[in-house]
């Protein structure tokens, strides 16, 4: 079978190999080498990861030699890939992109067109609503035997050894039949290696309600009538994604999308209506896709739960995808456990059942990855309405601040300061005005002021008499300037008073009220109850440390014995806050950077 070249669709390049053949490993040096667009490609689950460099030459992208890790948590395995890498000459790239298991993908039947998609939060949360069912089914997926076997603690010989043991064992109900217990009873695995087992395959499950997703639109083929899901979703654990991208970004690397490990693009013809069959066996479920045409109108998976590979059941599993006459059916075999000599015998049953040209597209685990990551960087090269792989971004979208509630107080306190700052630059230009005018009749009385006849003194007076006018009106001025900044200062002195007296609160203190008096602008009163005389004054002299750093100070303390608001015994304590300087409250506070 020969393989589409990865190029980017708008404009003609020469031909290449096929994307499924063996990587070429990235010329490591040279100056032309620190122009060359490379990609950091990850293949990972819970269970281990393999990581190759991606690099683009000539407009097609060729896949470096893949280095694996077999840690369990995202960090480590970012870790140990890296330093691989680096260890076998290669340069770190900038950029990462994660192809896992981990991301659950399914057709979507959603009630949405294509051509006229929805808000992004309104698809993504109709996108995670049609996906809980298939995150569901993927939380079954890892069995302990899958888990061990990743691990490298049983290889497939005693893996099969502990099922066929199973198989014997479920014929005597009083006999124990799971598959730790038989491996532990058949001495290929210790207590400690299954509990880590276990606490594996728990970590595969995706508890988190609320899902990572993606979602792009299925493709149509022209002049071919389609009523089949328009849509492709993906969906993963927020909680991993976070910890890839924290990961990553740690060792200098940025991760620009999740996706599931699909075939999509690279197997299947690009138009026409015939039907096309793909099917991938992993370690630990068969997933089977039909294509007609560019369009996927079928995607299905189903869990291996320690079941052979076996014909039959794959055959029976696409019998009715095959009674539309498919003109092939692609194999791709990712389970390292499978030899030579039975991925042969499967695809000659399997030709033989569905009566149907079958390639072997790819064989083991590496070259499955190769094939997935070359599908993914062909489609990311497509203008993206026509990609076919639902990528999940690296990280949540952050909305607009006009639609979070902390974004809209910050607006609402920045347009108050905004319209003190107006008001204060009109008043200030008023009295630059006014002090014009006051220099004009200033200097024309002077002018006038040698003219001793009668008519110039009497001028004088009237000029006289307007001066005071102006200095009256100067003087209102100048008091609305400074209640105007008396209220700026206010307004940022308050929210720090009250972050420190919320500081400083106890369990058992009561803060009942925070005013400033009519007749006493210079302070601010401070009113709380305790349940102890202990508590209130020690309360009083937290708050006395809490706000010195503001230039306040507490004074004319007053405790009292009262009943607090639900009726019991305590006592209420009263007190002032009063800045250093009496006639500048909040001077402090404008002081500090």
């Amino acid at each position: 079978m020969k393989w589409p070249a990865l190029r980017r669709p708008a404009a003609a390049r020469p031909a290449v190999g096929p994307a499924g053949a063996a990587p070429v490993r990235a010329h490591a040096g040279g100056l032309g080498e620190l122009f060359v667009e490379r990609v950091l490609v990850i293949e990972a689950d819970g269970l281990g990861a393999r990581a190759a460099v991606a690099a683009r030459r000539g407009g097609h992208w060729r896949l470096g030699a893949w280095v694996r890790s077999r840690r369990g948590q995202p960090r480590a395995q970012a870790d140990e890939l890296l330093a691989a890498l680096a260890a076998a000459g290669e340069r770190k790239p900038r950029r990462a992109l994660l192809l896992s298991s981990a991301c659950v993908p399914a057709l979507l039947d959603l009630p949405v067109d294509p051509q006229r998609p929805r808000p992004e939060a309104q698809m993504r949360e109709m996108v995670r609503y049609e996906l809980e069912m298939p995150v569901a089914q993927h939380n079954s997926l890892w069995t302990v035997g899958e888990v061990l076997y990743a691990q490298g603690v049983l290889d497939a010989g005693q893996r099969r050894r502990v099922v066929e043991a199973m198989e014997q064992r479920r014929q005597h109900p009083q006999e124990a039949c799971r598959f730790g217990e038989i491996a532990i009873a058949e001495a290929l695995a210790d207590r400690k290696q299954i509990d880590a087992a276990l606490e594996c395959q728990q970590a595969q499950q995706i508890l988190d309600s609320d899902l990572a997703c993606g979602w792009c639109a299925v493709p149509q083929a022209e002049g071919v009538v389609h009523d089949g899901p328009r849509w492709f979703g993906a969906a993963c654990a927020p909680a991993w994604r976070e910890a890839w991208r924290q990961a990553l970004a740690d060792a200098g690397v940025r991760l620009q999308a999740l996706a599931p490990r699909l075939l999509l693009p690279a197997l299947g013809s690009e138009g026409g209506a015939r039907t096309r069959l793909v099917v991938e066996v992993r370690p630990e479920q068969i997933v089977r896709m039909r294509r007609r045409g560019p369009a996927i109108d079928g995607f299905d998976a189903e869990p291996r739960l320690e079941r052979a590979v076996d014909a039959g059941w794959i055959a029976d599993s696409l019998m009715e995808w095959s009674l539309d006459e498919p003109e092939a059916l692609d194999l791709v075999v990712s389970d390292g456990g499978l030899d030579a000599a039975t991925v042969a015998t499967l695809v000659a049953e399997l030709q033989a059942r569905l009566r149907v040209p079958c390639a072997l597209c790819a064989d083991g685990p590496e070259a499955a990855a190769a094939l997935a990551a070359a599908a993914w960087l062909a489609d990311r090269d497509r203008e993206r309405e026509r990609r076919q792989t639902p990528e999940i971004a690296a990280r949540m979208p952050l909305p607009p601040p006009w639609k979070t509630r902390g974004g809209r107080q910050a607006l609402g306190v920045a347009a108050v300061l905004l319209a003190l700052v107006g008001w204060e630059g009109q008043a200030r230009w008023e009295l630059a005005r006014m002090e014009g005018e006051l220099e004009h009749l200033r200097t024309q009385a002077r002018a006038r002021s040698e003219d001793t006849s009668a008519q110039d003194q009497l001028r004088a007076r009237e000029l006289s008499g307007r001066l005071e006018e102006r200095r009256k009106e100067l003087a209102a001025l100048l008091v609305e300037a400074e209640r105007l900044e008396g209220i700026a200062r206010r307004t940022r002195m308050v929210p720090e008073l009250i972050r420190s007296l919320a500081a400083v609160i106890e369990p058992r203190i009561v803060l009942d009220a925070v005013r400033e008096s009519a007749g006493n602008r210079n302070g601010i009163e401070v009113e709380a109850w305790s349940t102890s005389d202990v508590l209130a004054q020690r309360f009083a002299r937290d708050v006395q440390e809490a706000v010195r750093p503001l230039g306040l100070g507490v004074a004319q303390a007053d405790l009292s014995a009262d009943v607090g608001r639900t009726g019991a015994e305590g006592f209420r304590i009263r007190f002032w806050l009063i800045p250093s300087d009496p006639d500048d409250l909040g001077a402090a506070v404008e002081a500090k950077p």
